[in-house]
């Protein structure tokens, strides 16, 4: 199940990560008076081509623009942010780092450079790079998001619960870091906390099948089996978990069946 987690995790923070927009930027922001003509040209043609996801064209334009002029912060900020979108993220990671060594407190490359880091594997660094973040922007309720994934994957479940409920703190509503919350309390093996955490993703979404199994899980381990079947057959309505579900479905049948036949047993037995 976990395997199946982490493949959702994986896919949920890449989407996530690329909701920066290339086009509130325009290879003037930082100062108008300094920006040539020739790099605007160039970062305004990669523009249509990184929406229409021909991210090497993109690069091509951007890489241009930033040689003409160095100051063009908007085109060095799109070769990060195209690089990401390639998986690149080591390489994407080294440019926003150039961008915060000219100017730490631009935000947005702040923001998603450590997400780049975390995604190449530099979990310690990333750490350090969400409480800079953190610490210029403190009611970004993604960047504690950003910071409790990044603890999970250091094996540091414990921490992320503090960032995980940080995150909720400031958006309450969103049903992910719900998700995310609960899922790590079962990964700990807290699964009563989890079933609990689970429960409230289910409140806002009853479709939600991940969280289903979670709640599912606990029923099954605390010897509640026909709720816990009625969870899994839900669930497995869900192509994606469907062959978890269905194989607790039959575990969970077998189950009942054995109590019943035990019951049978003590009831005929207390006939003779």
């Amino acid at each position: 199940m976990i395997n199946i987690f982490r493949v959702f995790i994986a896919c949920f923070m890449c989407s996530f990560c690329i909701e920066f927009s290339l086009t509130c930027y325009t290879a003037q922001a930082k100062d108008p008076v300094v920006v040539n003509s020739e790099s605007a040209e160039d970062y305004r043609e990669g523009l249509p081509l990184f929406e229409e996801g021909k991210y090497s064209e993109a690069l091509s334009f951007f890489q241009k623009a930033y040689e003409q002029d160095k100051r063009n912060v908007a085109a060095c900020f799109a070769i990060g942010l195209t690089l990401f979108k390639q998986n690149k993220y080591k390489e994407a990671a080294e440019k926003f780092k150039l961008m915060l060594e000219d100017d730490p407190a631009y935000m947005k490359a702040l923001t998603i450079y450590p997400t780049a880091l975390s995604n190449a594997g530099e979990f310690e660094k990333a750490s350090a790079a969400y409480d800079m973040a953190i610490e210029q922007n403190p009611v970004d309720h993604s960047l504690y998001f950003g910071k409790a994934r990044t603890l999970t994957k250091m094996g540091r479940y414990e921490d992320a619960l503090i960032f995980f409920e940080k995150a909720l703190e400031l958006s309450p509503s969103n049903i992910n870091y719900q998700y995310m919350h609960a899922q790590t309390l079962a990964e700990m093996g807290r699964i009563k906390e989890a079933s609990q955490s689970a429960e409230k993703v289910l409140a806002k979404n009853k479709s939600h099948a991940r969280a289903r199994i979670i709640v599912a899980d606990y029923l099954r381990l605390s010897g509640k089996l026909n709720e816990a079947l009625s969870h899994y057959e839900i669930a497995a309505k869900t192509l994606e978990i469907k062959t978890y579900a269905e194989y607790f479905i039959e575990e969970v049948k077998r189950q009942i069946e054995e109590q019943e036949i035990e019951e049978k047993w003590k009831n005929f037995q207390k006939r003779q």
